[in-house]
């Protein structure tokens, strides 16, 4: 939910947005951030006040909240699941040739 902090060119003292009041996570963690940019969220701004909601009826669903709770970058699956996909690669190379060959037969 800190990317909702970060659209609007805040990078620290995370306290809450929208109600959803921040426990964990309390700043960015990358260095000093440029703030003369222009390409930040303005909430003054009907538009960017429009587009941040949107978004946030979007992500900010009850069971997206509860999901979020759970994700741990410890305890992932995607390096794995990578190594699959590129183990298991030329066997479906092998499968796509042999479906086309029969396709081509009949």
């Amino acid at each position: 939910m800190s990317i909702f902090m970060h659209m609007q060119g805040i990078h620290s003292n995370f306290h809450q947005v929208n109600g959803f009041k921040f426990h964990r996570v309390h700043k960015c963690e990358h260095g000093v951030a440029n703030t003369k940019r222009s390409d930040y969220l303005n909430l003054k701004n009907p538009a960017h006040l429009k587009a941040f909601n949107n978004l946030w009826d979007m992500v900010a669903t009850e069971k997206r909240l509860k999901d979020l709770e759970k994700v741990s970058p410890y305890h992932t699956t995607s390096e794995v699941e990578s190594f699959n996909a590129h183990a298991n690669f030329p066997m479906r190379v092998q499968l796509t040739v042999l479906h086309w060959n029969h396709l081509k037969l009949d």
